[in-house]
């Protein structure tokens, strides 16, 4: 991850906010790097500038609404990786579609 340049994630959210299984490891990984002592927060991913795309749906738990995507770009901004784009928050109860194409504008 450290020595890519520009990341665009598109990241679901599980019950409670939680990152889809697949993802689940990656996430275990970001997070041992934002606890871990050893390693410098400010310059771990300096080099590194991201985006990220929550999809979720506003009719659930509101609180975990997009919960993974948020402790994604968290995580990452820890970390000193540069946000692109401002963090989106895709809600699937209404248009997405038209969400993300205003988000890429």
């Amino acid at each position: 991850l450290e020595q890519e340049d520009c990341i665009f994630f598109v990241v679901s959210s599980w019950t409670g906010g939680t990152p889809p299984e697949n993802c689940i490891g990656f996430f275990q990984w970001l997070e041992d790097m934002t606890l871990d002592f050893r390693v410098d927060k400010s310059k771990f991913l300096k080099n590194v500038t991201f985006a990220v795309f929550g999809l979720g749906n506003s009719e659930y738990n509101s609180k975990d609404f997009c919960g993974a995507a948020k402790k994604l770009h968290n995580m990452l901004t820890s970390l000193g990786a540069k946000q692109l784009l401002p963090v989106c928050l895709g809600d699937a109860s209404v248009e997405m579609d038209d969400q993300f194409a205003e988000w890429m504008k």
